[in-house]
């Protein structure tokens, strides 16, 4: 295996393992509304714990290369 292969899939496993991590962090996000939601957390932390998760969420979604807008798409010689 050549040295770019094996970069090329060490680089899908990581944002194929980011893709993943950032649906549980969705899933944590979700229950912490939830559960302000249903008075089971009081407001501010229940807040602080949102906004950490939504940054974890956005953060491993950078890193699954969700925002990545060059993927796929090559320049044209001339």
């Amino acid at each position: 295996m050549t040295p770019r292969a094996r970069q090329r899939r060490t680089r899908r496993r990581i944002r194929n393992a980011a893709g993943l991590l950032s649906l549980v962090a969705f899933l944590a996000l979700l229950g912490s509304v939830g559960a302000v939601e249903q008075d089971l957390v009081p407001l501010l932390p229940g807040a602080i714990r949102m906004f950490g998760f939504l940054l974890i969420w956005a953060g491993l979604l950078a890193v699954a290369g969700a925002f990545d807008t060059t993927e796929g798409r090559r320049e044209r010689r001339r």
